[in-house]
């Protein structure tokens, strides 16, 4: 739940973030809170959450880096305990 959401179906008219602290881990690490630049309700689509993190330089290159989101005591990869891999491809 984002506080300050638009109806259901509608588009969010500007940034409307999230509230609370978040984490974000890149390989086996999280990211220095600083490098979580935005989370929130995307602008101009329907029901989207969007995160913006500085990938560290700390993290290697590669086609599959492990990305995880801890965010209100809930990890982003564990459905009905059912554990997800999310993964995001890092390029020099």
């Amino acid at each position: 739940r984002v506080p300050n959401a638009p109806p259901d179906g509608e588009v969010a008219q500007g940034e409307i973030r999230t509230t609370g602290e978040i984490q974000v881990l890149v390989g086996t690490r999280f990211v220095d809170p600083a490098d979580i630049q935005y989370s929130g309700l995307a602008p101009s689509l329907i029901g989207v959450w969007q995160i913006n993190v500085r990938i560290p330089e700390w993290v290697a290159p590669s086609d599959a880096v492990d990305f995880v989101v801890l965010y209100r005591s809930r990890l982003s990869n564990l459905q009905n305990g059912t554990v997800l891999k999310t993964t995001i491809a890092v390029r020099q």
